[in-house]
């Protein structure tokens, strides 16, 4: 008759936490990727506006001669600069920064090898891939956590440019009576 092999619970459990350390890992990969795909479009944002302003500019200047031409050059300036901070940042947060690396092949079987009695139990592999994994985590965990700013950051300074645009749309119709 077949007996049911005894599951050790506890081998359950550090196999949960070697699924966990993964999963925390291939996240953190994910939100790299996404923060940087973010940023891409952001430049591509930032860029038609640039464009767009200047566009205009270029039409008010040939042709609402009623509105001061330093009236529209600081204006432009103003949201220029804004959109040149925010296309900055946007770059930034696309580099790739250095960050720890795995040990290679050759160094992780050189240490297996070298500590095999080390690596017999579920807990040992979840300690070990944790203990491995950790620094490098931590690595792309700082340098998305500065991508995530320098992202908030251009977007602050968008969201401005686009309230000076308004405010200089306003009063430009209010100063000098456009119609």
């Amino acid at each position: 008759m077949w007996r049911k092999k005894e599951v050790n619970k506890t081998d359950d459990v550090y196999k949960f936490a070697l699924e966990l350390a993964k999963e925390s890992y291939s996240a953190e990969e994910k939100r790299e990727n996404s923060i940087i795909s973010q940023a891409g479009r952001m430049v591509t944002v930032f860029s038609i506006l640039a464009v767009f302003v200047l566009t205009v500019l270029s039409f008010l200047v040939d042709n609402a001669t009623w509105i001061p031409l330093l009236f529209l050059t600081v204006y432009a300036i103003i949201v220029l600069s804004l959109l040149l901070g925010s296309l900055t940042l946007s770059i930034l947060a696309q580099w790739r920064f250095k960050y720890d690396e795995l040990p290679s092949p050759v160094r992780i079987f050189s240490h297996i090898d070298q500590d095999c009695d080390e690596y017999k139990s579920i807990r040992d592999h979840a300690e070990n891939y944790a203990e491995t994994m950790e620094p490098i985590y931590r690595s792309k965990l700082n340098n998305n956590n500065k991508r995530a700013s320098f992202i908030m950051v251009a977007m602050i300074l968008f969201y401005i440019s686009l309230v000076v645009i308004l405010f200089a749309t306003i009063n430009a119709i209010i100063i000098f009576n456009l119609r």
